[in-house]
Order: structure tokens, then sequence, then C-alpha cells
């Protein structure tokens, strides 16, 4: 993982070139062994959607930003492009642009570790797809199979939305 100090450098220098452009940064990954750097840009589809030539613009202010400050030993590629449709939901406000809709939870631990009561069939489980309910102070609530289910966020690995036709 990227040091932090040159984390929070590229997420100010990122959010700028967003805020410029009209779109919202939605998330930043550097992948150290593919020496690539991912942002990842979203725009309402009311405004549009991310379409290429805002990714080629936010690249192209990005790297005329981050280039002369020779933040990374050696070379890396940026990559910048739209979440996509079965997005990662890492941060509270990614979880409360799709309450109402399926998604995909993987928890640290079972289902059951968390809820004693929970369903013989759910209780070993710990990735599960489910509709996201409500989100508030760093939790979320989701049905899963009909009961409701309140999970920190510190408790989910990884989540994802489940794109549905």
């Amino acid at each position: 993982m990227m040091a932090d100090v040159k984390l929070e450098k590229v997420q100010e220098i990122a959010l700028r070139a967003c805020e410029s452009s009209g779109v919202d940064l939605y998330d930043i990954e550097y992948l150290k062994g593919a020496k690539t750097l991912r942002i990842y840009i979203d725009k309402d589809k009311e405004a549009g959607g991310i379409q290429l030539d805002d990714c080629a613009t936010i690249s192209e202010k990005i790297s005329t930003e981050l280039d002369p400050l020779d933040l990374f030993p050696n070379d890396y590629n940026l990559e910048v492009s739209s979440p996509g449709v079965e997005r990662v939901l890492r941060q509270e406000w990614h979880f409360n642009k799709v309450k109402g809709k399926k998604i995909e939870i993987k928890l640290y631990q079972s289902l059951g570790a968390y809820f004693p009561d929970a369903d013989k069939k759910l209780e070993k489980a710990k990735t599960f797809k489910c509709l996201l309910k409500e989100v508030k102070n760093d939790e979320v609530i989701i049905d899963l199979e009909g009961r409701d289910f309140l999970i920190p966020l510190k408790n989910i690995t990884k989540a994802n939305l489940v794109f549905e036709l």
C-alpha cells in the first residue's frame, strides 16, 4: 500500500482535478507490484455518467501535477475510470449512493459470530447478497432473506453493488 503521505497528496491532486471538471472522486487504489495508480471517478447518470473524455481530462490534469513531484521511485501507470456497475463500496457515502439496491457483502467473520440467533442456514455465511436498506453512523441495515441485520462497516471486509438488469 502507498505511504499515507503519498496517498494524501495523490488524493489532494485528484480531488482538485475532479472538482474543476465537474466529476466526483470515488476512490484511489495503488497496486505496488503492477506500479499502477488507479483513480475512480463518478458522475450522476442525470449528468450523463462518466464518459471517456472525462477520464482523459482527469488523467491529463492529474499527470500534469503529479509527475513533477516524483512521488513514485520508478515509472508508474495511471488509470482513470468509472468505478463500474459492480462498484466496490468502501466508504459510508458509497453505500448511501446505492441504498435500496442489491449488494454483496463479505464479513470478517461468519454472520453467526455477529448474530448468534441467525437462521441455521445463514449462521456460517461470510459472503452473501442482500438488499441495502439504510446507512447511518458507520452502520448498514440490510435485508437478508426477509430479516433485517444491523452491521457496522468495520465488520465488512469487502462490499460491492450487484448488477441487475
